[in-house]
């Protein structure tokens, strides 16, 4: 089976700068415009860059409303999940992955936050989150949720 057909792709962290002791701008994922019916969860996929301190917080939270697209609103907030292990010093250019099914997202937004610990060159990440649904999207660069696709 093609995995193509049974993901979705959203850019949860986008690329950004290297952040010291600051938090990293993340999208709200909303599950009625962006989640396909039938989806089972989703991963974070966080890609590490460098690194010179642990960071300071890794926590998926779930909101009933968004005030924006980079935030939910407080009213509701819920923690969906507190990395345990968190990304370190010597994480430099490795993976973190937070998977979370959809029987724990139960409201209506999802966003993965990420602040960077206080160091002396900060860290840099970036991090997608990859819905896994059956049948929800075949190998298209839109339905996919990407920019680009290039199948060899």
């Amino acid at each position: 089976m093609n995995i193509l057909s049974q993901i979705k792709l959203f850019n949860a962290i986008p690329a950004g700068v290297i952040k010291d002791d600051a938090a990293f701008v993340s999208n709200v994922i909303d599950k009625q415009t962006v989640v396909p019916q039938g989806a089972r969860g989703v991963l974070f996929v966080i890609a590490l860059g460098a690194t010179d301190i642990a960071l300071a917080s890794l926590i998926v939270k779930q909101s009933p409303t968004a005030d924006s697209t980079t935030a939910l609103s407080a009213t509701g907030l819920l923690t969906v999940k507190d990395a345990t292990t968190k990304p370190t010093a010597d994480d430099d250019n490795n993976i973190a992955l937070i998977y979370v099914p959809m029987s724990k997202w139960t409201l209506r937004y999802l966003q993965i936050q990420a602040t960077a610990g206080n160091g002396s060159a900060g860290t840099y990440l970036s991090a997608i989150a990859i819905i896994d649904a059956p049948g929800a999207s075949g190998p298209d660069a839109t339905l996919l949720g990407a920019a680009y696709l290039d199948i060899a």
